[in-house]
């Protein structure tokens, strides 16, 4: 008893992105993530609708006189409504809207219309991630509309890692395992693994395995 709408960002012209003049001379990795991205997430629980039409005439109309006859036109509704939005720096799932039983009921009658809302309980929790998210997703669906062979770079997570130096560094959340294979002079879009572990980087240039536990790690 669930309607959803899931929306998504597609991120396929991102080798085809321009990154800012902070970044010159820096290329762009896109394997660490998936080209199409869950953002948003919009739905509607025990959702009731009912339409009714019926005939309203005089009552004692004779025999082959015209009479006029109207309509009544009723539209009621009720659900829950739901809105939930990802953050891009911890892959999470934010509840920005819910509620309680939203009813919507419309009855028009002659030139007349009647439009009754209810809607007992109403919460809605913003901050910087739903804000975050919603802009970048906002700028990415504009710079794709506008038709351009080559895009600005939108960065859709809080985060970005930059290896500046002339070797592969292998990078990750401490506490996790984590491990992101960055190539010299590149740059990748980057979110936390876990919210549970400490929000610090380590940093290796050994290559990790499974079988390898002697890789050194920098110290957070």
């Amino acid at each position: 008893e669930q309607l959803q709408a899931r929306f998504f960002n597609h991120l396929h012209h991102l080798p085809t992105s321009d990154l800012p003049d902070t970044l010159k001379g820096i290329s762009l990795q896109t394997s660490h993530h998936p080209l199409q991205q869950h953002f948003l997430t919009a739905s509607l629980e025990s959702l009731f609708s009912e339409v009714s039409v019926w005939n309203q005439g005089p009552f004692g109309a004779q025999p082959g006189r015209t009479t006029k006859i109207d309509s009544t036109l009723k539209l009621a509704s009720k659900c829950r409504l739901g809105l939930a939005v990802t953050d891009m720096c911890y892959l999470g799932s934010h509840q920005v809207v819910s509620s309680g039983e939203v009813g919507l009921q419309v009855q028009k009658e002659a030139n007349y219309v009647d439009v009754f809302l209810q809607a007992p309980s109403l919460d809605l929790n913003l901050g910087p991630f739903v804000i975050h998210t919603l802009r970048q997703s906002a700028n990415l669906w504009s710079e794709l509309l506008a038709g351009k062979e080559r895009h600005d770079f939108i960065q859709l997570t809080q985060m970005m890692l930059v290896n500046e130096t002339g070797s592969i560094l292998h990078v990750g959340q401490l506490g996790t395992d984590q491990c992101l294979k960055l190539s010299a002079r590149s740059s990748a879009m980057f979110t936390w693994r876990s919210q549970l572990a400490r929000s610090l980087l380590r940093i290796t240039t050994s290559p990790p395995s499974l079988s390898n536990n002697k890789v050194k790690w920098s110290e957070a």
